[in-house]
C-alpha cells in the first residue's frame, strides 16, 4: 500500500502514513481482578499515562473521568 500523505506526530517520533491504523497494547502490569471496579481502576491508571495517550492533559482528564 502506498501512503497518500505523511506527517509526524512529534519531533522525536518517526514518520507515519495516513490510512489504516493498528493498535497493540502490551503491559506488564497485572489487574487485581476482572470485576468492574478493578478493571475500571486498572484502565484509569493505564490510560492516565502520558506515554500511552498523547493528548492535551486537561482534555484527556475530562474524557477519562
Amino acid at each position: 500500500m502506498t501512503p497518500r500523505s505523511r506527517h509526524t506526530a512529534a519531533p522525536d517520533h518517526v514518520s507515519v502514513a495516513v490510512g489504516r491504523i493498528g493498535v497493540l497494547i502490551v503491559t506488564s502490569a497485572r489487574r487485581e481482578a476482572t470485576d468492574y471496579w478493578s478493571m475500571r481502576r486498572y484502565l484509569k491508571e493505564f490510560l492516565s499515562d502520558p506515554r500511552v495517550i498523547e493528548e492535551n492533559r486537561i482534555k484527556w482528564w475530562l474524557i477519562l473521568n
